[in-house]
């Protein structure tokens, strides 16, 4: 809710998924510039929802941005991360400031 609303103060219109099944799902029928993954969420979680489009680029060749978002700030997550296919990490509580840099980013990298 909170990154939804930054994001909406940036301009973004976010479309949200309850889960990272729903979110897979979505990618299905929609193009999306960039993925804000929470780490932690039900039926599939950041890692193996991650881990499935990674796979899915694999046959395509075509590359999709994904931010993870975590309450854990340690370096070692952040490794586990990147590891697991996250382009980036962002810690929760969300610093406006940062998320506005990391999207900047990415969006005018790809």
């Amino acid at each position: 809710l909170v990154a939804m609303r930054m994001l909406q103060k940036m301009g973004i219109n976010p479309v949200i998924a309850a889960n990272g099944a729903e979110a897979l799902a979505m990618r299905e029928e929609t193009h999306f510039d960039l993925i804000l993954m929470d780490i932690q969420m039900p039926v599939k979680d950041g890692y193996q929802t991650v881990s499935e489009i990674r796979r899915e680029e694999a046959i395509t060749g075509k590359h999709q941005t994904v931010i993870a978002l975590s309450v854990n700030g340690l370096q070692a997550d952040f490794y586990t991360a990147t590891e697991m296919g996250m382009d980036d990490y962002i810690t929760k509580p969300i610093d406006f400031k940062l998320l506005e840099e990391r999207l900047s980013y990415w969006l005018l990298r790809n």
